[in-house]
């Protein structure tokens, strides 16, 4: 039996996973994600929640053929009204029955029929996991790179917050979380992926799969293509967003002192992205950062400062060794040079030796007894 809601359906069984899903404008590849899922071998109950933020081509039809095909699997959620790639993946968890949530957008999609099954029975058997995830094949759709894998980690290689806080290893399509309380998720979040993935990390550890089960598509309408091919425009289009990403996991990982300096060194690189970007383009932007994070902007003008301090004090270091160097060539130089003038005062008393009238006759008589001349 069916529940309607304003916005979605939610089926009456409760399923182990929720599979979440958000999408726009992707009519070209959502059937490839939807079908995918349909596909799924599992012992368990599981639903599909796709939540599609008013597109305006045909992803909202094809989402409705599927959920009328496959109405105890499909949870379709049709917004009214576009709300953002964040608070649509908000309002989208907010939905979700399962215990466990799996993730992936609408334009990527899964190569494994029991992915599932794979990473809920890992889940079961690790309680002491808040998540797992595994490999993807990354491919590009106009084919300009070659596919590759990622991760791609060395065998045996353990994956931790630390390393997460550096950065995001873990591709959206591939994560499965146990799940949490999602009312204080940040609407302005991004990469959103990354925010989430430390957020499930504060309840347990990263559990790896060794098992590539998804695909994900890069091409030029996707929201990271820029990352790709124009660092620039991503980061006069998103710098911002990303400072409020990096606060809002600081909120959550400020108790250790290793966590918040990996994050200050992250906000620190984006404020130099952002007067990197601030200097070609003098759109305002750094003006903008300075004034919603002073503190950071203050953090990185005192490492700037410290920096300078640092370079000033080896360019002194060198400068002294440079004198040290030239007061040593210029010793040198002198013991050369004195070396050279007994060389050359010794050549010159041979020669006068050689030249000698006594030298000539003592080789006259060398010759007739048959004695070496020198």
């Amino acid at each position: 039996m069916l529940i309607r809601h304003n916005e979605g359906i939610t089926l009456k069984t409760a399923p182990k996973v929720s599979v979440v899903t958000i999408c726009y404008n992707q009519e070209k590849y959502i059937g490839e994600a939807l079908q995918s899922f349909v596909e799924q071998q599992t012992d368990f109950p599981f639903e599909i929640i796709v939540a599609d933020d008013k597109s305006t081509d045909k992803t909202p039809e094809i989402i409705e053929a599927y959920a009328k095909k496959y109405p105890d699997l499909f949870v379709p959620v049709l917004r009214k009204k576009n709300y953002g790639v964040q608070k649509n993946m908000r309002d989208a968890l907010k939905r979700a029955r399962g215990a466990y949530i799996a993730l992936c957008e609408g334009d990527d999609y899964w190569t494994d029929n029991t992915k599932l099954q794979r990473q809920a029975d890992f889940l079961d058997s690790h309680p002491a996991y808040g998540m797992c995830f595994h490999p993807v094949r990354v491919f590009f759709q106009n084919k300009e790179e070659e596919d590759s894998f990622f991760p791609a980690p060395e065998k045996g290689h353990v994956f931790t917050v630390n390393e997460l806080l550096r950065w995001n290893f873990i591709q959206t399509n591939s994560v499965m979380y146990r799940k949490q309380n999602y009312d204080k998720m940040p609407e302005e979040a991004l990469p959103l992926d990354w925010y989430m993935h430390l957020y499930h990390a504060q309840f347990g550890k990263i559990g790896y799969i060794d098992r590539v089960m998804g695909a994900y598509r890069r091409h030029a309408s996707g929201i990271w293509w820029a990352a790709h091919n124009n660092r620039d425009e991503l980061w006069r289009k998103h710098a911002l967003e990303y400072l409020h990403t990096y606060k809002a996991i600081l909120s959550m990982y400020g108790g250790d002192k290793k966590h918040v300096a990996i994050l200050r060194n992250g906000t620190a690189e984006i404020f130099e992205n952002i007067i990197d970007v601030e200097n070609k383009y003098h759109e305002g932007l750094l003006h903008k950062a300075t004034t919603m994070f002073p503190e950071d902007a203050e953090a990185l003008m005192v490492s700037r400062q410290q920096k300078i301090r640092e370079m000033e004090s080896r360019i002194a270091e060198l400068e002294k060794n440079l004198q040290a160097k030239h007061d040593e060539s210029v010793e040198l130089r002198k013991e050369i040079q004195d070396k050279a003038d007994i060389v050359a005062a010794q050549a010159k008393e041979l020669t006068a030796i050689k030249t000698s009238r006594v030298w000539v006759a003592r080789n006259k008589v060398a010759r007739v007894v048959g004695k070496k001349v020198i």
